[in-house]
């Protein structure tokens, strides 16, 4: 008659026993649920964006998030998507209500721009097309 195996934990095995199998295990479920919920709170829009200020070589945008975030524009001129530009990154901190100012400079007058917001990297989906158009 064969004597059924016992599970490694039970041979003494100090790395295999139950009880490091279960520290480690919900170690992995923490890290797991910190990353779920740092993926649900990544940053949107609250407002915005709004064109402010513009002349024939630039423009200030407007916008406000609901968290923390890195704000940037990425912009190109209408009729001419592969001629894409990015700003500066701005920081949409608490302390300013998570809103910013973003200047695109160095514009062609006279010229309609299409533009879409990113937040920390990600570019965010809005029901409308946005654009501006600099003056002449």
């Amino acid at each position: 008659m064969t004597m059924p195996r016992k599970p490694l934990w039970d041979k003494g095995f100090g790395v295999f026993r139950r009880g490091c199998f279960d520290s480690a295990r919900k170690l992995v479920a923490g890290f797991l649920w910190l990353a779920c919920i740092s993926m649900a709170h990544a940053a949107g829009l609250a407002a915005g964006p709004m064109a402010g200020h513009r002349d024939a070589r630039s423009v200030v945008l407007w916008l406000q998030a609901d968290a923390k975030a890195q704000a940037q524009i990425e912009y190109w001129p209408a009729e001419r998507a592969e001629q894409r530009g990015r700003s500066h990154p701005v920081m949409l901190a608490q302390s300013e209500d998570f809103a910013g100012h973003i200047t695109l400079d160095g514009l062609a007058p006279g010229t309609a721009y299409r533009y879409r917001v990113l937040l920390d990297g990600r570019p965010v989906a809005l029901p409308q097309e946005l654009q501006f158009r600099t003056e002449a």
